[in-house]
């Protein structure tokens, strides 16, 4: 990669003296200052920047007797924090009049507000949805809009409905999944089942995890949007687990299937039967002879081991923005007039310009390279199989190809179908009400209990048959007794897909596993000896015996007021306290009494039983500290 660096250094130092030589032969030229913000540790910014010295190169090679130059003004970036600081240098100090935004991550607000304020226009790359609000920003992949629209046909063509989606935790990620929502309400039925996000730090184990629950809950249809660091993850993982076999459909977004091309040989071909969308690329002469020079310049010099920079979409669209951009400038008048107009001014050649670029036709619509089509293809060994088209305008104007699935299945994977669910269920004494296991093992003999009978009235509401495989896991076995946690360790390694029975919903459980609604309130029960002896008076024990005194007075105090007020014979002033007490119904006042208060003989040191198996018997030792 340093070696890379190198290179690039040494071709726009060429470039540069081959400027100052125009100028001293008498040339005179304006410079146009440009900030370049790419990731220049990673093989895909090296190939960026690459494309786009050559484009400068080789534009004013072509066009020498221009007036204006671009000065490109590189800053290497890996995070959205440097891109803050990298735009204020850039702005700041060095004045630029627009800025390339080689990146694939979301702009930030901040940087769109520092453009906008500076009144300089960014050229990016991320794909995200245009913002209204950014009107000084021109995108050049396309956005999750289109990208939605274009999945949503997909699907709907192949008749699927239930869609399980796979995403970057990040801006974008979020936007992909607001842009599907609002694509997948045009379709009838049409929905997102299942969203699983990931952080691109996000380690394998956790990966494997959340990828067996995508397969506990029969997800057939899986979206992948996340781009090649995860990617080249997700897949080789989801073949080990048997997510990659026949039944299945996975699907890429272009954030994938544009860097296929520098991933590794390994997850190339866990990815066989996936379908995926990328940019219309129309194959030219031009491109081809880029291609070619392209390799020789930059992949030709580095070691065998390094040669991890490929050309891909991104590059070929980059080299045309610089195209693009030097003849805007070119256009401009006035040379490097005040910023507040030069960069509105830019902004506005840049999107007024139409030519036949490498990539196909560049033109500027509303902000956004305009998007000639989606190509649909099929992977199949290492490389793909066009199988359709989808325009933005028509959509996909003809049925698709043929497809070999994942699996080397040519049938049509089913999002609503379930294979055959290995139930687990524990067998233990005691409380029989939730689940009770027949003693012969007979199939005419099934589970019985409260739980069994939830789960048999599910099954007669889908809408489809499901066969099921009940497994009996005995929580006393031999001279060992295992736990409910044993048991739900088979669960969530993908052993068994369900576990029925009196199992209580903990934090523990619930980072591993899916839980149903719970149907009961949890909670323990002690049962204890009550020590304290009865007696006759044990009515009058409920109270103390001050509470006693105030309720005797007040009674009687109100019987008195009642006996002014109505003139009624002394007996009402005794019999009021009763009547009030055994007619609640009459608008005086009410007397609840509370339960007795009990006491009982209990020690950290006391014997305690509990079920066989259950977590109470950790809440005992850890919580209750016997």
């Amino acid at each position: 990669m340093q070696k890379l660096k190198s290179l690039l250094f040494l071709r726009n130092l060429l470039f540069i003296l081959f400027v100052s030589a125009k100028a001293e032969s008498g040339g005179s030229y304006s410079d146009v200052k440009i900030g370049v913000v790419v990731d220049l540790k990673s093989a895909m910014g090296a190939m960026l920047n690459s494309c786009v010295a050559m484009a400068s190169s080789e534009f004013y090679s072509s066009h020498i007797n221009y007036r204006t130059r671009l000065d490109l003004r590189i800053k290497d970036v890996d995070s959205e924090l440097d891109e803050v600081s990298a735009v204020m240098q850039l702005l700041e100090n060095e004045e630029v009049h627009g800025i390339i935004r080689l990146l694939k991550f979301t702009e930030t607000s901040i940087v769109a507000a520092l453009a906008n304020q500076a009144h300089v226009p960014t050229i990016s790359f991320s794909g995200t949805t245009q913002s209204s609000s950014s009107n000084s920003s021109v995108q050049m992949m396309p956005d999750n809009w289109h990208r939605a629209r274009a999945l949503a046909a997909i699907f709907n063509q192949f008749e699927w409905q239930q869609i399980a989606v796979l995403h970057e935790d990040n801006n974008d990620g979020n936007d992909f999944i607001s842009q599907l929502h609002k694509s997948f309400q045009d379709i009838i039925g049409l929905r997102i089942s299942y969203i699983l996000s990931f952080l691109t730090s996000v380690d394998d184990s956790t990966l494997v995890r959340e990828l067996r629950k995508l397969m506990a809950i029969q997800s057939r249809i899986i979206l992948v949007h996340v781009g090649a660091s995860l990617g080249c993850r997700i897949f080789p993982l989801a073949k080990k687990i048997g997510a990659m076999s026949k039944g299945h459909a996975w699907v890429i977004t272009d954030m994938l299937s544009n860097e296929l091309n520098s991933m590794d040989s390994e997850a190339i071909e866990s990815m066989e039967g996936v379908i995926g969308i990328k940019p219309y690329v129309p194959k030219s002469r031009n491109l081809e002879a880029f291609e070619r020079r392209w390799t020789r310049h930059t992949i030709s010099m580095l070691p065998d081991d390094d040669k991890t920079a490929k050309l891909n979409v991104y590059g070929v669209l980059a080299y045309d923005a610089v195209w693009a951009l030097a003849m805007a400038a070119e256009k401009m008048e006035g040379g490097n007039s005040d910023m507040k107009d030069y960069g509105p001014k830019l902004l506005r050649e840049f999107s007024e310009m139409k030519f036949e670029g490498l990539g196909g036709d560049f033109e500027v619509e509303n902000g956004q390279l305009k998007l000639v089509a989606f190509e649909i293809f099929n992977m199949i060994g290492s490389g793909e199989k066009k199988i359709g088209k989808w325009e933005p305008s028509k959509g996909i104007t003809q049925k698709l190809g043929s497809v070999m699935w994942p699996g080397d299945s040519p049938t049509k994977p089913l999002d609503w179908g379930v294979d055959k669910l290995r139930i687990l269920i524990p067998v233990k004494e005691g409380f029989p009400e939730f689940v009770s296991v027949p003693h012969s093992s007979s199939s005419q003999h099934k589970p019985t209990g409260l739980s069994m009978d939830i789960f048999y009235a599910v099954l007669e509401l889908l809408p489809f048959k499901v066969e099921y495989e009940i497994s009996f896991y005995p929580i006393k076995h031999g001279n060992y007794t295992r736990s409910y946690d044993d048991l739900l360790d088979n669960i969530s390694e993908g052993k068994y897909q369900v576990a029925i029975g009196d199992i209580t919903i903990m934090d523990g459980r619930a980072a591993k596993l899916e839980y149903t609604h719970p149907y009961m309130i949890s909670e323990i029960v002690m049962v204890v000896k009550n020590v304290k002896s009865k007696d006759m008076w044990i009515l009058f024990k409920v109270f103390k015996w001050e509470l006693w005194t105030m309720i005797i007075v007040t009674y009687f105090s109100v019987g008195f007021v009642v006996r002014i007020l109505q003139h009624q014979s002394n007996g009402l002033l005794f019999w009021f306290p009763l009547a009030v007490l055994a007619l609640p119904e009459r608008k005086y006042s009410a007397m609840v009494l509370s339960e007795q208060q009990q006491e009982f003989s209990f020690s950290k040191d006391s014997m305690v039983g509990y079920q066989e198996g259950s977590f109470v018997k950790e809440f005992l030792i850890k919580k209750a500290k016997f």
